[in-house]
């Protein structure tokens, strides 16, 4: 991973992975020369966002609100951001990013934001099977949303049922991809 990254937006959504990724998500925010947190209304009803930005020691937003001097908050979170990452990212959220839907401040900020933007999905067998689903995510690989690669039992189910998931390694890969998009786009601009 580079010693620095750009500009972290982080979107959470409401997964039980979001206990197992937060320590990893305050990890990386560590490197990120700025960060901010973007939590669905599910995900802050899951865990409080006050907790979030203590352990990752940055703003966290649930609302669509105004900040001061009148910008839109879904704008300023966009423009003030260089990446950003979604994890864990439900299939309702990934299904609104493939349809351009902007339902919570998340799916309006990423509809609007022009970096890279990682997913980290969190579905099981049976749901990534079905064909609905395997269509999103073609979608969003099409319009690209950047995908970790996924490995043979880096996750486990709320049953204890091995998945696939995505390991430490694989986040770290997909951080490292982002940062360079972000840096390739600055030099463009």
């Amino acid at each position: 991973m580079p010693a620095r990254l750009p500009r972290l937006l982080v979107g959470m959504c409401a997964s039980s992975a979001l206990v197992s990724l937060l320590p990893e998500l305050a990890r990386l925010r560590a490197a990120a020369a700025s960060c901010a947190v973007v939590m669905t209304p599910s995900a802050a009803r899951l865990m409080s966002p006050a907790l979030v930005g203590s352990v990752m020691n940055c703003p966290v937003y649930v609302e669509i609100d105004e900040p001061t001097g009148g910008v839109p908050r879904h704008r300023s979170l966009s423009d003030e951001s260089d990446m950003a990452l979604v994890a864990p990212a439900t299939l309702n959220t990934l299904s609104s990013l493939a349809g351009a839907s902007t339902g919570n401040l998340l799916t309006l900020t990423l509809t609007n934001f022009a970096g890279p933007i990682g997913l980290i999905p969190v579905l099981n067998d049976d749901m990534r099977s079905k064909p609905a689903v395997q269509r999103v995510l073609a979608q969003l690989t099409a319009d690209g949303f950047v995908f970790p690669p996924e490995e043979a039992g880096a996750a486990r189910d709320l049953s204890g049922r091995v998945q696939p998931g995505v390991s430490r390694h694989g986040l770290n890969k997909l951080v490292v991809q982002l940062a360079a998009r972000a840096e390739e786009a600055s030099r463009d601009d």
